[in-house]
């Protein structure tokens, strides 16, 4: 796959040496925003860690390039320079879109210190480099694209049962190696096929996606969550133990008896969850699938104690 960070650093490395320009930036559409993906020049480290992202609809020109899909340029004494202000010594600017499907993506900007205009030779030259690093980057998130859809559950955003696996197995490699310890939390939804018979696939589909936002909210940012098929999810936790993995489990049933979706018939249905915890090496388990088991054991007897539990 393409690392698309490693790809714009040595596009913008290439353009800063071997055509002269001292400042080299390629911005892309993120979260909202432009932000600087890449840089080469002077500073290029420093501006890379405290460059500010750039709103779509602002007055910079690197917005008017943005949203017309045209070639922009500024000059340092221009009125719009001030919202965009270029490094000391630099005296003009210019901006060409990266396209993506019709519509602009990014940004590649490109500054000189010599304040001289940009020649009709420079624009063509730099267009052509635009154009090929728009192919690259499309090429790049269509890879992340695939990866998603081959890695997470369409439904519910979290990872799909063949990714929750593989990380479960590399957790536990990670913890049998370094003897940490590691805790997996098996939870299932109360009475989800009456949820689906009595108000309907579209509100069962609901009920998972609710339950899987909280679950993605509540858990830190070394932890994993997967849809392991149907209602049945798993968190799996490392640096936890069987004490702390229990009060997770508590904390996610208290969290997700508060919620409720709407039926088909716009009754609102109450959801509750069961909740099975296991640990190594507490559970004394030998291998991934032991400790699973033992989660999958332990969910049983919360539903045999009569559903909206977690136990051990």
């Amino acid at each position: 796959m393409l690392n698309l960070d490693v790809l714009l650093r040595s596009a913008a490395e290439q353009v800063h040496r071997c055509y002269g320009y001292p400042f080299v930036r390629i911005y892309l559409v993120r979260s909202g925003e432009l932000q600087l993906a890449a840089a080469a020049g002077e500073a290029a480290a420093d501006l890379l860690a405290s460059a500010p992202g750039w709103a779509l609809s602002g007055e910079s020109y690197l917005a008017r390039c943005l949203n017309t899909g045209d070639v922009a340029t500024l000059a340092g004494g221009d009125e719009a320079s001030r919202g965009h202000p270029f490094p000391v010594g630099v005296r003009s600017g210019m901006a060409l879109p990266l396209r993506s499907g019709g519509e602009a993506s990014g940004v590649l900007e490109v500054l000189k210190a010599d304040g001289e205009a940009f020649s009709a030779n420079e624009e063509m030259i730099l267009q052509l480099l635009a154009d090929l690093l728009s192919v690259a980057v499309k090429n790049s998130l269509l890879e992340k694209e695939m990866e998603a859809l081959a890695t997470l559950d369409g439904l519910t955003g979290l990872l799909n049962r063949r990714a929750a696996l593989v990380q479960l197995e590399t957790e536990w490699a990670r913890a049998e190696r370094y003897q940490r310890h590691l805790a997996l939390i098996v939870l299932d939804l109360d009475k989800f096929k009456t949820v689906n018979d009595t108000y309907g696939h579209a509100t069962g589909d609901r009920a998972l996606v609710s339950v899987a936002a909280l679950v993605q909210r509540a858990i830190r940012r070394e932890d994993s969550a997967g849809r392991l098929g149907g209602d049945e999810f798993l968190l799996i936790l490392p640096e936890t133990d069987h004490l702390a993995a229990m009060q997770a489990a508590e904390r996610l049933r208290h969290g997700c008896q508060g919620l409720t979706v709407d039926g088909d018939d716009s009754t609102r249905v109450n959801i509750t969850v069961s909740l099975g915890v296991a640990s190594w090496p507490h559970s004394l388990a030998l291998e991934a699938t032991e400790l699973l088991r033992a989660a999958d054991q332990a969910l049983y007897r919360a539903k045999a104690a009569g559903r909206n539990a977690a136990h051990l």
